[in-house]
């Protein structure tokens, strides 16, 4: 996917969640963390690659305590510069979070 595809994308997916009204964006992400917890909920000592939401994204983050009740790890994004692939660190509930160049979570 080019970095124009990219972009556009995200306005286009940002633009549909700006129409949505706080209740139904609750639900929504409400609906996302019961289907990713079933997907996730079986499988035993896995890392799972998420990321904290930023502007209109969906928050699944109530889901983190649960999943991390379950033996996983949790690895965060970490933007490392335009044009470069994202690296991941591993991340607890107890650790201390850094920002990443754009100021991100991770």
């Amino acid at each position: 996917m080019t970095a124009i595809s990219k972009t556009f994308l995200r306005k286009q997916l940002e633009s549909k969640r700006d129409k949505l009204s706080p209740s139904d964006r609750a639900y929504a992400a409400d609906d996302m963390i019961k289907r990713v917890l079933e997907v996730l909920t079986p499988l035993k000592g896995e890392t799972i690659g998420m990321y904290f939401a930023i502007r209109t994204e969906p928050d699944l983050s109530p889901m983190v305590a649960e999943i991390s009740l379950q033996d996983k790890t949790f690895a965060l994004p970490r933007v490392m510069g335009s044009e470069k692939p994202l690296k991941f660190n591993t991340w607890t509930l107890d650790e201390m979070m850094d920002e990443d160049i754009f100021g991100t979570p991770c």
